[in-house]
């Protein structure tokens, strides 16, 4: 796919690419309104993606996680501070992608974080665009073993980043999770340990649940909500078994295994 993007923008006359993944659904006036967004300053515009789920749990537990990685890179974004994004809706100037030359085709996968990382090296401008024209939607994961599979192989190039804020973002929810299964099990056998689970677990459900609240709004992705407070619950158990299948699996992606 690297090598694809990279032939295909070499090859391109136009200032600005627009990009998307083959399995996303764009709308009528998708182009027109992130190319609105650019200015003279601007070398990268990030667009929501939503994802659909199918029948079941899992599959919109993928999209609500999905949804909170959005949420996050676009606050990012407004606070200055652009670290991740989703290739599936992006544009961005040709002469950033030559200053960037960031594709890291050693990787089959990421050409949007690194890329997006590459930004503040070659000191160019981010927007992002909340427009509900700009919208791409894809599907999400339909089952447990699916999504692990994809969250995997996404958590996999954290070692690559080039930004210390994202490498940092990711030790911390690492943490966080690892934490709270210690005190989960502490709690066991110690009322204290798990009044500090129970604790730890609500603090943050309540400050994300405020946080994507409007953010669902923003994208029309209200009915994810519904499920917040089971997915708070087993969230930590996701993390850790994601980062487990990082380090003594091998990622596949698209029915191959890559690096």
């Amino acid at each position: 796919k690297k090598k694809a993007i990279e032939t295909g923008v070499t090859n391109s006359r136009g200032k600005i690419i627009f990009q998307t993944d083959a399995d996303c659904q764009i709308q009528e006036r998708w182009m027109e309104s992130l190319a609105d967004t650019f200015s003279t300053t601007t070398g990268l515009v990030l667009g929501p993606v939503n994802m659909n789920p199918s029948n079941g749990f899992w599959s919109a537990f993928a999209a609500l996680d999905f949804m909170s990685l959005q949420a996050s890179g676009a606050a990012l974004t407004l606070l200055g501070k652009p670290i991740m994004g989703s290739a599936a809706n992006m544009g961005y100037t040709k002469q950033l992608w030559e200053q960037a030359k960031k594709t890291d085709t050693s990787r089959e996968s990421g050409d949007d974080v690194f890329l997006i990382q590459e930004v503040k090296r070659v000191n160019a401008g981010v927007a992002i665009n909340m427009n509900p024209k700009c919208i791409v939607q894809t599907e999400a994961p339909e089952s447990f073993g699916a999504m692990i599979e994809q969250r995997s192989r996404w958590g996999a190039k954290t070692p690559s980043y080039s930004s210390a804020l994202a490498k940092s973002i990711a030790l911390l929810v690492a943490f966080y999770s690892i934490w709270c299964l210690v005190l989960l099990g502490f709690g066991i056998f110690s009322k204290p340990a798990l009044q500090l689970f129970i604790f730890t677990l609500g603090v943050k459900a309540a400050l994300d649940y405020y946080f994507l609240k409007s953010y669902s709004k923003a994208t029309k992705q209200q009915s994810l909500m519904k499920i917040f407070p089971s997915a708070s619950l087993v969230y930590p158990f996701y993390i850790v078994i994601t980062i487990a299948t990082m380090a003594f699996s091998k990622q596949t992606w698209k029915g191959r295994t890559i690096r």
